[in-house]
Order: structure tokens, then C-alpha cells, then sequence
């Protein structure tokens, strides 16, 4: 079971093969043989999608992935994304002719083992073996006649099984950094209008530590009754807050120039799946719930822009 958890094989098949026992002199003697049928070390995956939406915004998206599933030899796994989506506003009167432009990428090194400076047993985790997740991503987004927006993401963490159901994922290290330039005069209005958004886009530098829970009973796929559950812990600047000094009282407090922002948010997204009918003509009834609470705090007095709740944006939340 554990060697199923690296990653770099697809099927782990064991057979047992009973020992003579009149040759042995010995009672009740198994032979185990585990045959193990490697995944491919490479793979090339590409997906496709257009987009329209009632704002009258239509236009294709594109993601490319390259993986390599033992990139130094240990079952280490390398994943590089490369997205880009456009969109075009055809028609809405005044409106139309504004775009939208996101160019992203993503590198990600998955260890299968615990990466950490002191030796954990690795006994405490009975059900599977955890990995160690690293990851770096770089997003551009351009909204024409709005505002053109950086953003940077570091991520180092660790995920586990602790059964079949049940996977926890914790990243003491989670980094964001945010840049808003080539704002229109259009937008700059917008900004003085609503200083609460303003407010938002001016803390550019997130640092802290997030922890989700997730329960999925879908892999049952014959019950009747499937249930999905996902818990999301996100806090942020508690730990720059220790280190930082005040320079100037009531002014944000800085990290390296950079004015930063202390949050706790939590989200909960739960499905529920009722099957019936016949195996060969199985229907469903799909529901689903979310929701979520930010808590702007010490530092903050609004929640960043990238961590606030939305449905539209760049693109819409399809199938929710």
C-alpha cells in the first residue's frame, strides 16, 4: 500500500504463494511477490476551453503541463503550467472592447517523503507515505482600460492521507506578493469612489500559514449517499507582526518596504451526491454549499484584493 503512494508506479498488485511446508519444518509460511507496473516518467497534458458569458466577455483559454514523476531518481514528481486565457467584450454598447489578459506559470516539486530539519518517524503516519509540496507560480492579468496586476506565489508544505477518506495539508510557508500599475484615470476614479477597494490592493505583501481538511466519500462510487467535505484555515502576519517594529505610530507597519496584511480567513465547501436508478442508467442529484468569513486585523483594516471572495472576475465561476 505505502509503495502505491509515491507516485510513480500504477498498479501494485501482491499475490501470496503458500510455502511446503514439509521442506521448511514451519507451519503457516507465506510467500509475498509484489509486482509493480510503472506510470509513465513523462507526460504532456494540454486542455482547451472557450468562454462566454452573459457580459458579453468570450474568448479561449489554454493550459499546458509537463510532468516528470522521478526527476531525481527518488519518486520525486516536477510539474510546470502554463496557462494563458483572453477574452473580448463583443458588443454591451459603451462597453465593448474591453479585454482581459492572463499569462501564468507554475513550477512545482513533489518529494514523497518529509523534508524536515528534524527526523520524524514516519511510523507516525500509518495509512500512507506524506509528501513535502514546493511550489512557485508567477500570474500577469491586463484589464484593458482598468489596471494591469502582478502577483507572485510561494508555497512549502506537507500533505498526508490518514486514511482512505481523510487528507490533511499544511503550509507553514505561504508567500504572496502583489503589484497593481497601469491603472487608468477610468479606475483611479473607481479607486476614490470605493476606498474600502483601494484599501485592498495597497497591502502587497502576504505571508502566512494555511492548513485544509478534506473528507471525500466520492471515491465510494457504488453508495447511494456521497458526501464531500473541505475546511480551509488562512492566517496571515502574525509572524512579520513578532519581528516588526513600529517606526511611526498609526502607520502601516512594513516588511522590506512592503506594507503587509494580517487576516484569518476560513472556508468550508461541502457536496452531496444522491445516486439512483440502475447501474447502466444512474442518475444524480448534485448539491453543493459554500462559504466563508475574512477577518481583516492589526495591520489590515480590509482583506487583500487576491484573498477576497468573487464570482465574475477574469473568468466566471462556471458550474457552481
Amino acid at each position: 500500500r505505502r509503495l502505491s503512494t509515491i507516485g510513480a508506479y500504477k498498479y501494485v498488485n501482491i499475490q501470496y504463494k503458500e510455502i511446503d511446508t514439509l521442506a521448511t519444518d514451519s507451519l503457516g509460511l507465506l510467500e509475498a511477490n509484489i509486482y509493480l507496473s510503472p506510470l509513465t516518467k513523462r507526460a504532456f497534458r494540454a486542455e482547451l476551453q472557450v468562454v462566454t458569458k452573459s457580459n458579453n466577455f468570450t474568448g479561449p483559454g489554454l493550459a499546458l503541463t509537463y510532468s516528470n514523476r522521478n526527476v531525481f531518481g527518488g519518486g520525486e514528481t516536477y510539474n510546470i503550467t502554463t496557462k494563458f486565457g483572453y477574452e473580448a467584450q463583443l458588443g454591451g454598447g459603451q462597453n465593448a472592447g474591453k479585454t482581459s489578459l492572463e499569462i501564468g506559470v507554475k513550477n512545482e516539486l513533489i518529494f514523497p517523503r518529509v523534508l524536515f530539519p528534524i527526523k520524524i518517524d514516519n511510523n507516525f503516519f500509518e495509512y500512507s507515505i506524506p509528501k513535502t509540496k514546493t511550489s512557485i507560480s508567477l500570474d500577469y492579468l491586463n484589464r484593458t482600460k482598468l489596471y494591469t496586476l502582478l502577483s507572485g506565489t510561494a508555497l512549502f508544505g506537507y500533505v498526508w492521507d490518514a486514511n482512505r477518506y481523510v487528507t490533511h495539508e499544511i503550509n507553514p510557508l505561504s508567500i504572496n506578493y502583489t503589484e497593481l500599475t497601469n491603472t487608468t484615470p477610468e479606475f483611479e476614479q473607481i479607486l476614490n469612489d470605493n476606498p474600502f477597494l483601494r484599501r485592498s490592493f495597497e497591502q502587497q505583501f502576504i505571508s502566512g500559514l494555511t492548513y485544509g481538511f478534506t473528507y471525500n466519500g466520492m471515491v465510494d462510487a457504488d453508495r447511494a449517499h456521497q458526501k464531500y467535505l473541505n475546511f480551509t484555515l488562512d492566517v496571515a502576519g502574525n509572524t512579520i507582526s513578532l519581528m516588526d517594529k513600529e517606526e511611526t505610530p498609526g502607520a502601516p507597519k512594513t516588511f522590506l518596504g512592503l506594507e503587509y496584511a494580517q487576516y484569518a480567513k476560513a472556508d468550508v465547501d461541502i457536496h452531496y451526491h444522491f445516486n439512483f436508478g440502475r447501474r447502466r442508467n444512474k442518475q444524480t442529484i448534485a448539491a453543493r454549499l459554500f462559504a466563508g468569513y475574512g477577518l481583516p486585523y492589526g495591520n489590515s483594516d480590509v482583506v487583500p484584493f487576491v484573498k477576497q471572495y468573487f464570482a465574475g472576475g477574469p473568468y466566471s465561476v462556471r458550474a457552481f
